[in-house]
């Protein structure tokens, strides 16, 4: 299998991991291509503060940096 093939193969596994998602957290919508091409390459729904990054929005540190400097801490 060449380079392009394996983009290829790995591009339409991800649209249909996309399809599924698109089609538990909307059941009773008709799911089209485009919707499922964006929910491929960009899998956070929204970039408001609920979905995005607590630094960004709040000023606050994300989980991974918390979780990072209570290991630090710990290690200490």
């Amino acid at each position: 299998m060449g380079h392009s093939a394996i983009r290829r193969h790995h591009m339409e596994r991800i649209k249909q991991l996309a399809r599924r998602i698109e089609r538990r957290l909307w059941p009773n919508r008709e799911i089209t291509d485009r919707q499922v091409g964006i929910r491929a390459n960009t899998r956070c729904m929204c970039s408001k503060e609920c979905c995005g990054n607590p630094r960004r929005h709040f000023g606050t540190l994300t989980r991974q940096e918390i979780r990072a400097n209570e290991e630090e801490d710990f290690e200490s």
